[in-house]
């Protein structure tokens, strides 16, 4: 008896513990993979267009390429103009960007063009809303009116392609950033420019137009614009932050 009184009091005695597996990712509510920014990575480290005179002056040496070119080098220009174009005024990722069909600007009848058109972001699976303005109306017009019977607008069709191998497949990241580094170089614009630059110009350019126009919802308005978790994320991903807090500095002069 006594023996086993003293198992009974030992399995009395035994503390449970629950088995913790390691690195299991977060889950969203659709059971996808959550995923979340990281503040170290390339893009927090490249440089926005802040002047509008950039912007006009790198729209204007893709025209004189295109004129001045001709075979798969005009059509590889006029490709870049576009994608420049809607890359500023879409803030689409990279990512996003280069996976854009026709279906995604035009109606079923492939000539009307949409007011806009929802997305799902491949880094973050958030919806976006890409807006067709005049802007892109009129450079995807312009687009194929100089290339012709060189494009065919169907609904699942990429728009951003490789012309020297493939019309089927669309252009890498690599590719953007080559063209983005090349033209800010050619235009004599100084700074760190890369892919994520035409993202940055679109929340700069955005945020200054409403700051200007007295919008006091300006940060909220591009916050949202960008599907970013929270303001200040949003001013360092502009690089505003470090303006404020220079000007704040500058002021301060003790």
């Amino acid at each position: 008896m006594a023996i086993r009184k003293l198992i009974e009091e030992e399995n009395n005695n035994v503390v449970s513990f629950e088995v913790v597996k390691p690195n299991e990712p977060k889950l969203t509510k659709s059971s996808e993979v959550k995923k979340t920014p990281n503040n170290n990575t390339e893009e927090r480290f490249v440089e926005p267009l802040t002047e509008l005179e950039d912007i006009a002056k790198i729209k204007e040496y893709f025209k004189e390429k295109i004129e001045t070119s001709t075979g798969y080098e005009k059509d590889i220009f006029a490709r870049n103009l576009l994608l420049f174009t809607v890359g500023i005024n879409s803030g689409y990722r990279v990512s996003d960007l280069v996976t854009l069909t026709w279906g995604d600007f035009f109606q079923a009848d492939n000539k009307t063009f949409r007011d806009r058109k929802s997305r799902k972001e491949k880094k973050t699976g958030k919806i976006k809303q890409l807006y067709i303005n005049k802007s892109i109306e009129k450079a995807i017009t312009d687009y194929l009116a100089i290339m012709g019977d060189k494009v065919t607008v169907e609904q699942d069709r990429y728009i951003f392609v490789n012309h020297r191998v493939s019309s089927d497949k669309p252009i890498c990241k690599e590719t953007v950033a080559s063209m983005i580094k090349d033209v800010t170089k050619a235009c004599g614009i100084k700074g760190n420019y890369n892919t994520h630059s035409l993202r940055k110009t679109f929340g700069y350019q955005l945020y200054m137009m409403l700051t200007n126009q007295g919008n006091s919802l300006a940060l909220p308005i591009v916050q949202q614009e960008l599907n970013h978790r929270n303001q200040s994320d949003t001013l360092r991903y502009l690089g505003l932050h470090y303006k404020n807090r220079a000007k704040l500095v500058n002021e301060l002069s003790l």
